[in-house]
């Protein structure tokens, strides 16, 4: 092998290397921009079909549950959007409560409105040491088995508004939230226009 030889390799390993770099960089470059297109399309808020299921089934991931205010604004702001929602309410529920007679000024009222049905019950136990904060126990009575590994979600449907929260999964058939009474989806779940929805 003479000099010319070597040479030649040399050169020809130095262009393989040099356009597998360039390659590998091309292809880093277009998953960045996948990357950050995706980013942008979330931040953009397409809702997805696939968003909506999520979000009606209850999903167990994290990264998903903080999307959830940003999905239900969405929702609440696009007609299509609530319509699907509510259909897949409807095709998923477990159990339903529907409008309830009001009781007169009961926010201020020491004792809150229960909503019992056969199947499942929500109640309201002020906090003694800090009345503004409020416990909502969910009782179900015959749970299915999704409910005691899985968060429950309960949603919360009046005229234009919906809402939804999601329980931990349940210990003796019950579960429990802590949520402010000055909070919207407080104000919306005891509203006796409301109607809830357990998945």
């Amino acid at each position: 092998m003479n000099n010319y030889d070597v040479l030649d390799n040399s050169q020809s390993l130095a262009e393989q290397l040099f356009c597998s770099r360039e390659a590998y960089q091309k292809l880093s470059d277009q998953v960045a921009n996948t990357n950050t297109k995706t980013k942008a399309v979330q931040k953009d808020g397409v809702v997805l079909f696939n968003d909506l299921i999520q979000l009606v089934r209850g999903s167990h991931h994290l990264s998903f549950n903080e999307r959830v205010p940003e999905l239900m604004l969405k929702i609440n702001q696009n007609l299509v959007l609530r319509k699907n929602y509510l259909q897949l309410l409807q095709q998923f529920k477990f159990a339903e409560c529907g409008q309830q007679a009001a009781a007169s000024s009961c926010v201020a009222m020491e004792e809150l409105p229960a909503r019992v049905t056969d199947k499942f019950s929500v109640k309201f136990k002020r906090d003694k040491n800090y009345p503004s904060q409020v416990y909502i126990v969910l009782t179900i009575e015959h749970p299915a088995p999704r409910h005691q590994n899985n968060v429950v979600a309960l949603h919360i449907a009046q005229d234009n508004n919906v809402d939804c929260l999601y329980f931990p999964s349940l210990t003796d058939g019950r579960s429990q939230l802590l949520m402010d009474d000055s909070d919207s989806s407080f104000a919306l779940l005891i509203d006796a226009n409301s109607q809830l929805f357990v998945i």
